[in-house]
């Protein structure tokens, strides 16, 4: 197929006469007046590091006849009771009412933290100490968009020098689903003015649509969708009259000059242009999109560049607003898309669009190695809590042989309501996520890399296991209730909580395992993290053993006095463990840089001093560390978490 007769073509935007509109003017926010801060990085800070991903996995020789009903000849079976000291407040919460989070407390009142809580706590730790599989995360398909400099190869797809200026080579069009597959029918357009859109309402309703685009935005007002809606709200049309401006360059930021048609005699001309809303990542943002001359040949996008488009918008405010209007309504759905040769290589909701990575996420984990994402065998932890049968790859499902039952607490009491933001890192951010090449200063790139390392790069791997360090607990500064902040009710330092778990037919080595997750092998400066707000370093807390009660498969196995019996179990799982690395980690178990980091993470006192908190991130005063940190003449890393 042809490409489209608006590709490129200036004579598709003829020149217009640029008569002043006679309605009213609006002045444009003069967004340079806004000074950027100074901003002084030294590398990459963040609440969370990475346990470094092995490239092996560790398949015990007794899973395979590891059974619920088949008895170990040396298995044990029993209860270990404990209790969970609280090290800084602790908030394990339900969601009882938006933006709101309250401890889970049970029906007679204490507060309660459930036994699955507590599970995945320990599951965590073991599978990192015993090599296992990284397999439970989601295969994720992330999108890139990023001109920060950290990735050339985005601005390269996205963009193309003509002279002086830069032209996005997105073109656009409308997207259909018609007979069983996902059309597109291009069209031209040309951009608009906010100022120009606000002439088109009453001066109320242009002031409030200003003010809603361009003021303090929240999450709320930075999707498309909530821009139309306020736009119909004030009455706006989504059917625009216009002239579309010849392509000229037109002055951009830092000195830049942008090529694209501008639409002038707006309300006035005669060209019906429909208008096309994008998302307002800042209030620099001033241009929508005017849709018009819609051809009438579709071209329909591979499945591949479909499957790689829902992918990206899957989680999508704005393509669950346009979903709906395309099923409900036949609405076509506003798109802009990049050619190669006669083909759409990729497409988006926006001109700037997210591109697909080339790899998921367990591509990049098959990357470390195969066995992570290996089905037909079980590793420790997978052995011990057990595996569905679709996890076991046919073979049957296995019963987990250990349960954590819920702890309750006596003596806690509540302490100061804090209203905070909880960021959720975002495993895009691949200076963080991906492993990449590092200077001898380990906070930045190798001087010899080209680049950094992305799920673009066929040779990627992921970081690691993300864990939020110990540290010594400052309390948060509280902030204003918004639409992005979650009011926490924690509980205060000091409360403890009495648990307990039963298990049943384990091995030696298992049964030393587990206590040595749940204890730390017995340190007690070490701490695990807990529910809500680790970021912010609440939910530090460690456990120890109370009462143990042991019970031998065989009769005339030993099972007293049950602290040395653990003792023992203790050294058999460190033995073996350290069997297990005798060809793989140079230094053994214990010295290898997962066990090191692990315990290093777990200790508070190594975390006192270091940077653990968030980078800045201020659409206001227009300061974003993460971007900052990607720069050229920056090329941070996070830093790895050394002891």
């Amino acid at each position: 197929m042809n490409r489209p007769i608006h590709r490129r073509d200036s004579r598709a935007n003829p020149p217009a006469q640029d008569a002043p509109n006679a309605k009213r003017e609006f002045s444009k926010p003069n967004m340079s007046a806004i000074p950027r801060p100074a901003i002084a990085l030294r590398g990459i800070q963040a609440p969370y590091n990475f346990v470094p991903l092995a490239d092996w996995v560790y398949f015990p020789p007794w899973s395979a006849s590891a059974s619920h009903d088949l008895p170990f000849s040396d298995g044990i079976g029993g209860t270990l009771e404990f209790t969970l000291y609280t090290e800084s407040p602790l908030l394990v919460a339900h969601e009882q009412e938006v933006g709101e989070k309250r401890f889970i407390i049970a029906p007679d009142g204490r507060p309660m933290i459930p036994g699955s809580s507590l599970r995945g706590m320990i599951r965590n730790v073991l599978e990192i100490a015993t090599f296992g599989k990284m397999h439970l995360i989601d295969d994720r398909h992330l999108g890139i968009r990023d001109l920060s400099g950290g990735m050339p190869a985005y601005a390269k797809a996205m963009t193309e020098k003509v002279g002086r200026a830069y032209r996005a080579r997105a073109e656009t069009g409308w997207l259909r689903f018609e007979q069983g597959v996902w059309k597109v029918y291009p069209c031209r357009h040309s951009r608009i003015e906010h100022d120009d859109l606000m002439t088109l309402l009453s001066p109320d309703a242009g002031r409030e649509f200003k003010d809603f685009v361009l003021g303090k935005l929240d999450d709320s007002q930075r999707s498309a969708q909530a821009k139309y809606r306020k736009w119909e709200e004030l009455g706006g049309k989504p059917d625009i009259r216009f002239e579309p401006g010849p392509l000229r360059d037109h002055p951009h930021s830092r000195g830049n000059l942008l090529r694209y048609s501008k639409a002038t005699q707006i309300g006035q001309g005669k060209r019906k242009g429909r208008l096309v809303l994008t998302g307002q990542p800042s209030p620099r943002k001033h241009m929508e999109f005017l849709f018009y001359h819609t051809e009438q040949h579709p071209i329909e996008p591979s499945k591949e560049v479909m499957r790689g488009f829902l992918k990206i918008h899957e989680d999508s405010k704005d393509w669950e607003y346009w979903k709906q209007r395309h099923w409900q309504s036949g609405d076509a759905i506003p798109v802009f898309f990049i050619y190669e040769g006669d083909r759409i290589a990729s497409l988006g909701l926006a001109q700037m669009f997210k591109l697909p990575y080339k790899l998921s996420i367990h591509d990049a984990l098959r990357n470390s190695s195969e066995d992570h994402c290996e089905q037909g065998r079980l590793d420790f932890v997978e052995t011990l809590f057990g595996c569905t049968q679709a996890e076991a790859q046919g073979r049957r499902g296995l019963k987990s042989r250990v349960s954590f039952g819920a702890a309750f607490s006596e003596d806690a009491r509540f302490g100061d309501s804090v209203t905070v933001i909880l960021n959720s890192p975002k495993p895009s951010y691949y200076p963080n996520y991906i492993r990449q090449a590092t200077a001898a200063n380990g906070m930045q790139l190798d001087p010899e890399a080209q680049g950094y390392t992305t799920l673009m790069d066929e040779f990627a791997e992921l970081r690691g296991w993300k864990r939020y360090p110990g540290k010594p607990f400052h309390p948060p500064r509280c902030l204003q209730p918004s639409k992005v902040t979650s009011t926490l009710h924690p509980l205060k330092t000091g409360a403890t909580f009495k648990g307990k778990l039963r298990f049943h037919n384990l091995k030696p080595e298992e049964l030393g395992g587990l206590v040595w997750a749940l204890t730390w092998n017995g340190d007690r400066n070490l701490v695990h993290q807990l529910g809500t707000g680790k970021p912010l370093g609440f939910g530090q807390v460690r456990l120890e053993l109370d009462r143990v009660k042991l019970q031998g498969n065989d009769p005339g196995l030993p099972t007293e006095p049950a602290g040395r019996v653990l003792q023992q179990c203790g050294l058999m799982f460190c033995a073996t463990m350290e069997q297990a690395c005798r060809d793989q980690e140079p230094g053994g178990w214990r010295n290898s840089r997962q066990i090191t980091t692990l315990l290093a993470m777990a200790d508070p006192s190594i975390g006192e001093g270091r940077h653990l908190n968030q980078m800045v991130l201020d659409h206001q005063t227009r300061r974003n560390d993460f971007v900052e940190a990607k720069k050229r003449e920056n090329f941070y890393v996070l830093e790895d978490y050394e002891p």
